[in-house]
């Protein structure tokens, strides 16, 4: 409705095309397929993409740094200069969700699968979206509860529960004093 009326045409056609992707990627993701391996293979290569995106942007930042030696180029709009911090730490947010859906599915969360967790985790408190960090954890919480249900209250998933719980909301806590 907006772009009835706006003045800046191409940078409204982009933002639409930027957030209308926030809209298809449930849907693609989360439609019913006509094989489970859709479903994960898509989930999987847009894991896939969030990391290649934040491993291209965290070298750029170091070769950056190299030259500079100015740590800003680390955050925010610095570190991701094709898109804006909070878009990209959604999607980055949308990947943790994928994530942890694929190593419940699997029944396992080891190996591989806590690296690839702490670096999309570590990729958007370096993005500094305060946003996207609140609904990061607020989504990687509430997941669990919705996926597990009553199974959450066993003993040994509680325990893991809490320090993670402990573990990003401290995260939360030092990564908003380090915002401007």
């Amino acid at each position: 409705i907006g772009m009835f009326y706006s003045e800046n045409l191409k940078y409204g056609f982009f933002d639409l095309q930027v957030k209308l992707a926030f809209l298809l990627f449930p849907f693609i993701l989360f439609r019913p397929a006509e094989k489970q391996l859709d479903h994960r293979f898509l989930a999987r290569a847009f894991v896939a993409g969030t990391l290649f995106s934040l491993t291209f942007f965290l070298i750029r930042a170091a070769v950056e740094y190299q030259v500079s030696h100015d740590p800003q180029v680390f955050f925010y709009m610095r570190l991701s200069r094709e898109i804006h911090p909070t878009y990209l730490s959604m999607y980055y947010s949308f990947a943790i969700i994928l994530w942890l859906n694929d190593s419940f599915q699997r029944g396992r969360m080891n190996g591989f699968r806590i690296p690839v967790l702490l670096f999309l985790y570590g990729g958007i408190l370096l993005l500094s979206a305060r946003t996207a960090i609140a609904v990061t954890l607020f989504s990687a919480f509430v997941f669990p509860v919705l996926y597990f249900g009553k199974k959450i209250l066993e003993t040994k998933r509680l325990m893991i529960y809490c320090a993670s719980a402990i573990v990003a909301g401290s995260l939360l806590y030092f990564s908003l004093g380090f915002n401007h």
